[in-house]
């Protein structure tokens, strides 16, 4: 298995390779290595094997090559960090500028509750922090009981996840302004709570917003945790400045001496 990853600016590419020994004697397949490592042009090389441990005369070749010796049981996060060169988790996110609505009521619309309806454009505004908003369902009867509401700040919020599903992420640092339809006169989307507590479609809804691709340089964090049945878990961790980011890598050693590795973008604490 090789893989590819960056030190700084420059690539790196590590190969591992779990092979069958004849017996611990046995020192030609570090040759074999050696010149796959060469051939494929990869700048660490890390052997495993799955028990036995090494001779010295195996250790010796290896080190005079350039191959780190590893059993699975030696195995840990901090090796694997080493060899990718992990020292730091690039984090992109979206930010957020100028949210906002146009908002557009039909003709026959009644009283919304806490809007204000400019008279010029025929566009409503409302707070953004009520929940004051509703996905419309088919065939139902627009009743408030019948909808989780929102407020217009998660709606607004709705409407940028599902532009970066459809769209390309905007350019580094560059403010990009956005226009997104959330409700048609042709498919009233949305709805929005009317002064009496019912629900009544919108004839428009379109998201606004300024929004630009910030990037974080976060350096990575290891540590262990052993549970009260003896796993132990091996957490390379790295958290945004406001702390309400994450992004782990796990490695989770079971009694039986299996190794499970995955990747948690957004997985909670290890205590």
């Amino acid at each position: 298995m090789t893989v590819r990853t960056k030190a700084g600016s420059a690539d790196v590419l590590v190969m591992f390779e779990c092979r069958e020994r004849a017996g611990n004697q046995a020192v030609d397949w570090i040759d074999a290595i050696d010149g796959k490592r060469r051939a494929i042009g990869a700048d660490v090389a890390v052997a495993v094997v799955g028990g036995g441990g090494f001779t010295e005369g195996a250790r010796n070749a290896a080190a005079a090559r350039g191959i780190q010796l590893r059993t699975v049981e030696e195995v840990s996060v901090d090796d694997v960090v080493s060899w990718l060169g992990l020292t730091e988790l690039v984090i992109h996110t979206l930010e957020v500028l100028h949210v906002g609505f146009e908002i557009t009521p039909f003709s026959t619309s009644p009283r919304f509750e806490d809007s204000t309806l400019n008279p010029l454009t025929g566009i409503a505004s409302f707070p953004m922090f009520k929940p004051l908003f509703a996905k419309c369902r088919p065939n139902q009867t627009n009743r408030a009981a019948d909808f989780d509401l929102v407020t217009a700040d998660q709606l607004h919020a709705i409407a940028m996840r599902k532009y970066l599903e459809d769209h390309e992420m905007p350019k580094f640092a560059v403010s990009t302004p956005i226009r997104l339809t959330l409700s048609t006169p042709q498919d009233p989307a949305i709805s929005a709570k009317t002064t009496d507590g019912g629900l009544f479609p919108l004839a428009r809804v379109i998201a606004i917003g300024d929004v630009r691709l910030a990037v974080k340089q976060v350096p990575v964090e290891v540590h262990s945790v052993t549970d009260s049945t003896g796993v132990v878990t091996q957490v390379v961790e790295a958290l945004d400045d406001d702390g309400d980011g994450a992004t782990r890598l796990t490695f989770v050693r079971t009694n039986d001496g299996k190794i499970t590795v995955a990747l948690h973008p957004e997985a909670p604490a290890v205590p």
